[in-house]
């Protein structure tokens, strides 16, 4: 890890700094209405991202291999956290296997994307797309439960488009070669 934050570091932790305060926001609202408890996940999943935004930022580790583990660890269960909150909402879930199966999956790729055979490419796109399928499924699900309420209707735009742009983002991001160095690439 560097001695100190880099003022560039800096500068990137807002965005996770942000995500901490939508997590606080959530987890406000669910004490004070703990009917809610949909909330609950809807405030972790905000938490993991934040999370895996920073640890990515601040190099925590500073071993590239494990850094990538640790933030895909975050940024799945993130996505997993998000599907799961926006489920409950409308009385629906996905079962453990399903997470279980998912997380295994994916962070099953990142280790081998990693440590055999290093390809940063997979796995920006091994994250990617499982995110996007994951909202994808999310939004299907949903599907079943929208109808009437016009948030309901807002809600499954914004899932689908969410899920698509995973879809359609990453291959823009990385349609130039990408650099060797982690300074670039930031």
């Amino acid at each position: 890890m560097p001695p100190q934050i880099t003022p560039n570091q800096l500068v990137q932790l807002v965005i996770p700094g942000i995500t901490a305060v939508f997590s606080l926001g959530f987890a406000c609202t669910w004490i004070y209405d703990t009917r809610l408890s949909y909330l609950r996940f809807l405030s972790a999943s905000f938490a993991a991202f934040a999370l895996g935004s920073a640890v990515q930022i601040c190099h925590l580790p500073d071993e590239w291999r494990l850094n990538a583990l640790i933030s895909a660890a975050f940024y799945i269960l993130s996505i997993q956290l998000l599907a799961q909150g926006v489920l409950r909402r409308a009385g629906l879930r996905l079962g453990p296997a399903t997470h279980v199966s998912v997380f295994a999956l994916v962070m099953g790729g990142i280790y081998y994307f990693s440590f055999v055979t290093p390809n940063l490419l997979v796995r920006i796109y091994i994250l990617n797309l499982s995110a996007g399928l994951l909202m994808l499924l999310t939004a299907f699900l949903f599907r079943k439960r929208c109808h009437g309420r016009t948030v309901n209707r807002v809600l499954l735009w914004v899932l689908m488009i969410f899920g698509a742009s995973f879809f359609i983002r990453t291959p823009l991001t990385t349609i130039r070669p990408l650099p060797h160095s982690t300074a670039p690439f930031g």
